[in-house]
This record gives C-alpha cells, sequence and structure tokens, in this order.
C-alpha cells in the first residue's frame, strides 16, 4: 500500500507542476527535463535546504510514513500530515496558477 500512495501522490505532484510549467514557458519540455535533472537530482541531494522544496523528498516522505517501518527512513523525512499537507499545498498552488493562466491566455 505504501508504494501506491506514494505514486499516486507523486504523479498527481508531478502532473501538476508540469501543467504549470507547460502553461508558462514555451520549452516545457526543456525546462521539465532541467528541473527533474538538476532540482530533484543534483541540487536536492547537495544542498539541504532545497530538499524540502523538491517534489522527489515529498514522495519519499509520503511513502516512509505510510510504510511506518524503523528500518527505512530517509534524512529529514516529513511527517505523514506533514507531508500530506506539502503535497496539497503543490497542487493547489500549481492549479490556481494554472487556471489563472488558462484564463488569460489568448488563443487565436
Amino acid at each position: 500500500w505504501a508504494s501506491l500512495v506514494a505514486v499516486l501522490v507523486g504523479v498527481s505532484l508531478y502532473t501538476c507542476v508540469f501543467q504549470l510549467i507547460s502553461l508558462l514557458i514555451r520549452r516545457a519540455i526543456l525546462a521539465s527535463i532541467i528541473y527533474s535533472l538538476v532540482w530533484e537530482t543534483v541540487l536536492g541531494r547537495f544542498i539541504a535546504g532545497l530538499r524540502y522544496l523538491s517534489i522527489r523528498h515529498i514522495v519519499s516522505s509520503v511513502y516512509t510514513s505510510v510504510l511506518d517501518d524503523p528500518r527505512l527512513g530517509i534524512d529529514n523525512a516529513f511527517g505523514s500530515g506533514a507531508a500530506i499537507i506539502a503535497a496539497a499545498v503543490v497542487c493547489l498552488i500549481a492549479i490556481v496558477i494554472s487556471t489563472w493562466r488558462l484564463r488569460n491566455i489568448n488563443i487565436e
């Protein structure tokens, strides 16, 4: 169950964020690849503060909190409530900005 919950949270978060990126930036695929490789992988591992702004960290926190195995843990993981709240806030912000962008877009 932990894997299913973590996958659902990850898919919803990445969908919301990449949808927002595609509405704001012309080269959305390039920006998404840069986000995935640079922000999530490189900067998230080496700069501790950026880890908290990473979708990967939120999904890992959800997984470890749902699994509830003391042998498995990640460094500075969110608690279960904080991880769900962080995921909901990221989705809500991305949806609100995407909705605003779609309302203001000029399609001709």
